[in-house]
């Protein structure tokens, strides 16, 4: 056994993600995307654990700083053009994950699947 091995399954490991980020949300720490599964906020935390992996539902805008629709497999983007929701398909943002739904409707935002990852 490796003697440096400090998590044998990372599927969720802890992160600093930052004061008052709610549980189940998207973050990204670095270029890491995940979903933080506890919140932060209370008593001053900003660690949380994040998740690595899995498909998640998320509201996803169908904007990439002008109009588009997202198709099936497209790479959706963390932090792009959109606040709120936070996802969409702006490449200025970090790269999040892949829909595994469409929004056929140009400049709307939709709750869909997401593949986390790259």
């Amino acid at each position: 056994m490796a003697t440096n091995e400090i998590y044998k399954e990372a599927a969720s490991i802890p992160l600093t993600v930052g004061a008052s980020v709610a549980a189940r949300s998207p973050v990204v720490v670095g270029k890491i995307p995940g979903v933080s599964l506890t919140a932060t906020g209370s008593s001053g935390t900003t660690v949380a654990t994040v998740a690595l992996e899995g498909v998640y539902e998320f509201s996803v805008h169908a904007d990439n700083g002008g109009s588009t629709t997202i198709a099936e497999g497209d790479i959706i983007y963390h932090g792009g053009s959109n606040t709120s929701p936070v996802l969409d398909v702006n490449t200025g943002g970090t790269r999040f994950g892949y829909a595994l739904e469409a929004i056929s409707a140009s400049g709307t935002s939709a709750t869909i699947k997401v593949l986390l990852g790259y």
